[in-house]
């Protein structure tokens, strides 16, 4: 599961604000960012990429251990 929490600390600690990482993915309102960091938005897979480059990070970072640890659960 994605954790937002991640997104949202790592972002802060690399000081971007909510409407730089709004044009960074592509939606243009810092609001439709803040409410995708509240989980009221999904995110595209592109966007999840290009926030993931924009937070100099792999696109797993941001998903919880207890997904990762399930999923490989489920897989064998």
């Amino acid at each position: 599961m994605l954790d937002l929490k991640k997104i949202r600390d790592r972002r802060i600690k690399k000081g971007i604000s909510q409407e730089e990482m709004a044009k960074a993915i592509g939606r243009y309102s810092r609001t439709t960012y803040t409410r995708i960091e509240n989980g009221e938005v999904s995110l595209k897979a592109s966007e999840l990429e290009a926030l993931a480059k924009a937070l100099d990070v792999p696109i797993n970072y941001f998903f919880d251990d207890n997904s990762e640890k399930n999923s490989h659960k489920m897989l064998t």
